[in-house]
């Protein structure tokens, strides 16, 4: 793991950990939306009740490759509830998971974190993002993880262990348990949906950016486009296809057959495409900057324009890198 949540201090005390672990999940949020408007699905819908049925079901049929057990199915309409199973000291109840919540929530709004001592943890903007995410998640690093507890993990847990929640079948986990997996189910983006939802929450009690903030002294983008890698291409024109490829199933199903496995999948693809922007450098000094290139739908799943506000949760990171900005250089990258 690149960001384990516990272990010796040089190892979890990673810069921004608690800042990359709101950034990741919400890229992964605006991603999976930006999917749903091209299958005309609305947004997913927060998980914001932990006591209504939970309507979406999900059968892996996969199996663990160190088990050799299949991961246990949902049925749909599944009632989530308090967990008991000792033997894998999971035992948890709604109640709990309600009240770290609200509590975290609480902080957001007061503007502060309380320490075990009682001390007031500014939610400043220059490093409350961080200090959320360490609570949020969460990791060695909470202020305070008696008060706020473990609301992001066990929210995963108590979905994980939905189907035998005091482990009276000898049921192991569903796939929202584990990282590998997780992922696969539509549960885990309502989950994480409701988590981002937190961090908003959190990120509506900042001042906005002001030009400083934004802004670069002496350096200014005076053009951007895209191309595609052929002659006498139209700029800002790009190309996509339907593309058939094949995908090793061998390991993880959960029947053996001999040799490997295979399946076949349509997809979407893209010809290559070049960026080309312009950069004006008036500083009087050779600069170095680094580019974050983003992408967001225009309309959502009714073809109803999207305003700028909710393009802004929708941005969708396509690249970043380093750009060496010489005096009076116009790189054409």
């Amino acid at each position: 793991l690149v960001y384990p949540g516990e272990g010796p201090n040089n190892v979890v005390n990673k810069d921004r950990r608690g800042e990359l672990f709101y950034y990741m999940h919400q890229q992964l949020i605006a991603r999976y939306n930006c999917d749903r408007f091209c299958n005309r699905l609305a947004r997913v819908r927060p998980l914001t009740s932990l006591r209504e049925a939970l309507p979406e079901g999900y059968f892996p049929k996969i199996v663990r490759s160190f088990t050799n057990r299949a991961f246990p199915a949902r049925p749909q309409n599944t009632i989530l509830r308090d967990l008991n199973r000792i033997e894998e000291d999971v035992v948890l109840t709604i109640n709990d998971i309600e009240r770290w919540g609200s509590r975290i929530a609480e902080s957001i709004d007061g503007g502060y974190v309380v320490a075990p001592g009682g001390n007031r943890i500014p939610l400043d903007e220059q490093t409350g993002i961080d200090v959320l995410g360490n609570i949020m998640e969460p990791s060695a690093l909470s202020v305070n993880s008696l008060y706020y507890g473990n609301y992001h993990g066990h929210m995963h847990n108590l979905i994980a262990y939905s189907h035998d929640p005091e482990n009276r079948f000898l049921e192991g986990y569903g796939v929202v348990g584990e990282f590998q997996t997780a992922m696969r189910d539509p549960a885990f983006y309502r989950l994480h949906a409701q988590v981002d939802n937190m961090f908003h929450r959190y990120k509506r009690t900042l001042q906005p950016y002001n030009s400083n903030q934004l802004g670069y002294a002496g350096v200014q983008i005076q053009s951007f486009g895209v191309q595609l890698n052929r002659a006498n291409a139209p700029a800002n024109v790009l190309l996509t296809y339907w593309q058939r490829s094949q995908i090793n199933l061998s390991t993880g199903l959960d029947f053996g057959p001999e040799g490997n496995v295979f399946a076949s999948f349509t997809h979407l693809q893209h010809a290559p495409f070049t960026y080309r922007f312009t950069v004006n450098n008036t500083s009087g000094a050779a600069r170095r900057g680094t580019c974050r290139i983003f992408i967001a739908p225009k309309v959502d799943e009714r073809n109803t324009p999207l305003t700028m506000d909710e393009q802004r949760l929708l941005m969708v990171e396509l690249d970043k890198f380093r750009v060496n900005c010489m005096y009076s250089y116009r790189p054409d990258c």
